[in-house]
């Protein structure tokens, strides 16, 4: 007599078609990240010369969401490819991990129109609102550190260290949210050399030029991302012993 199936095995058909789930949330996810970059390029071109501002923004974007969405794409396999979720709150955290990736992407375009076009003939320098671009980084940042946050909540502590660097992921996020907040309270900038005043504690501050704000925020954005590249134990680039499946 044939043994009926087990009813707590997932038959092979409800594997794929819970894969392909996982698939569409993951290209949906990588279609808003790419028209976010995609935008970016349009916010930046035509440039106006070398030494144009926008230049260390648009890579400052393009260096800070390559990891984070090469993060939250792989985690989706990590934790959810193969693993059928067996009752609603399963389902639940796979739902909340799917929207939370879909608006973090969103917050990817949102940094991304934040870019300030080259002003046309005529138009005062001000008018180029670069603190929108920095206080969006902020944003997307801060939501990213909250996301970490409740993923880490929820994930069994026995399979922490085999998920993700939470702690690591946090107060880098954190850190540069805080210089992009920062960076977003300098003053309009004013004149052809582009002249800012960036605010410090205590009611000091000093000037520069906005080209010089671009290219620190830039470079902090870098120093997080190598970062996070030698913190990530195995989740987004194999390592011998350390990556994790499926």
């Amino acid at each position: 007599m044939k043994k009926p199936p087990d009813p707590h095995v997932p038959a092979d058909a409800d594997i794929e078609a819970h894969n392909r789930t996982i698939d569409h949330f993951k290209a949906v996810y990588a279609i808003i990240a790419g028209l976010a970059l995609t935008e970016a390029c349009l916010r930046v071109m035509p440039l106006s010369s070398a030494w144009d501002f926008r230049i260390p923004m648009f890579f400052t974007l393009f260096i800070t969401v390559v990891p984070i969405f090469h993060g939250g794409d792989r985690s989706l396999d990590v934790k959810y490819r193969g693993h059928i979720p067996q009752n609603g709150w399963e389902r639940a955290k796979l739902l909340w991990d799917d929207y939370m990736l879909l608006l973090t992407a969103i917050l990817f375009v949102c940094v991304a129109e934040a870019i300030p076009k080259q002003p046309e003939a005529g138009h005062a320098a001000a008018e180029l609102n670069p603190q929108a671009f920095y206080y969006w980084m902020a944003v997307m940042l801060g939501f990213d550190v909250f996301v970490v946050a409740v993923d880490r909540i929820k994930t069994p502590k026995p399979e922490r260290p085999k998920k993700k660097p939470y702690l690591d992921w946090m107060w880098m996020n954190a850190a540069l949210a805080g210089l992009c907040w920062w960076a977003s309270r300098i003053t309009a900038p004013s004149g052809a050399a582009l002249a800012v005043i960036v605010p410090l504690p205590w009611g000091w501050s000093f000037a520069t030029t906005l080209w010089r704000v671009s290219c620190g925020v830039f470079v902090a954005a870098v120093l997080r991302t190598v970062m996070d590249y030698e913190f990530e134990h195995g989740l987004m680039l194999a390592r011998a012993g350390q990556t994790p499946g499926p």
